[in-house]
C-alpha cells in the first residue's frame, strides 16, 4: 500500500457548494436581468427600424421594469418553492391545511 491509500482527500475549494453571486443576485437569478436587458434593447433596436424610438424606449423601459420586479417579487429573499407557492395560492386559492408539512397525528392516540 502506498502513502496516498491512507489519505483523506477533500476539496477545500468551495466552488462546488456555492450558487454564485453577482449583483445581489444568487444563483441562476441573474439571468432574469440579461432577459429584461434583452427585451430593452430589442425593442430598441426594432423601434429605430420604424422611426419611433421614444415609444419603443417606453415599452423597453416597460419590460425591463417587470423582469426587475418580478425578481425582486418572487425570488430574491425569498424561500425557494415561494414563486410557485404564490401562484397556486393565487389561481387554488388558500390552503386549508395549514399543518401539511408537519407530521401525521397517530390514529391510536386521542
Amino acid at each position: 500500500m502506498t502513502e496516498e491509500d491512507h489519505l483523506n482527500v477533500k476539496s477545500i475549494t468551495s466552488f462546488n457548494e456555492s450558487k454564485g453571486k453577482a449583483l445581489g443576485l444568487e444563483g441562476n437569478l441573474g439571468w432574469g436581468l440579461v432577459v429584461g436587458l434583452m427585451l430593452f434593447i430589442t425593442c430598441i433596436s426594432v423601434g429605430s427600424l420604424f422611426d419611433s424610438l421614444l415609444i419603443s424606449f417606453v415599452i423597453g423601459i416597460l419590460l425591463l421594469l417587470v423582469s426587475v420586479l418580478v425578481l425582486f417579487l418572487f425570488f430574491v429573499g425569498k424561500p425557494p418553492g415561494y414563486a410557485t407557492e404564490f401562484l397556486e395560492m393565487l389561481f387554488k386559492g388558500p390552503d386549508d391545511d395549514i399543518h401539511r408539512y408537519k407530521y401525521k397525528k397517530n390514529p391510536f392516540i386521542k
